[in-house]
Parts: structure tokens; sequence; C-alpha cells
């Protein structure tokens, strides 16, 4: 399953807490993973931002 989050979306979901709550959040681009490795293919790369999407949903407790 792939989410996408717009920036409407993705502020809509922080106005809930309150402005001093802590916050820390990541986003891996497709760049970003081929600066790791830059022999990895379109779907190696997919797979790898779908993993990461999990793990930081698990985080979040979604």
């Amino acid at each position: 399953m792939q989410k996408h989050m717009t920036v409407k979306a993705f502020i809509a979901r922080l106005a809930r807490f309150p402005e001093n709550t802590l916050c820390c959040g990541t986003f891996w681009l497709a760049d970003d993973f081929l600066s790791l490795d830059d022999t990895l293919s379109p779907d190696d790369v997919a797979a790898l931002e779908v993993a990461h999407t999990k793990k930081l949903l698990f985080l979040a407790g979604n």
C-alpha cells in the first residue's frame, strides 16, 4: 500500500497537536537512496520507499 501525503493534508494532520509538541519526521526521495547505492533499480527504490513508509507509520502508531 502506498500513501501519498499532500502539504495541505500534512498540515491538517499536524494541526491536531499543540504547536509546541515535539515532532520529528524524515522524507526519503529516490535521490536519497541512490546516493547510498547508485546501483539500485527503480523497483529497488520503490521497495525501500514502501519499507520506510511502513516503518514511519508503525512508529507513529498508525
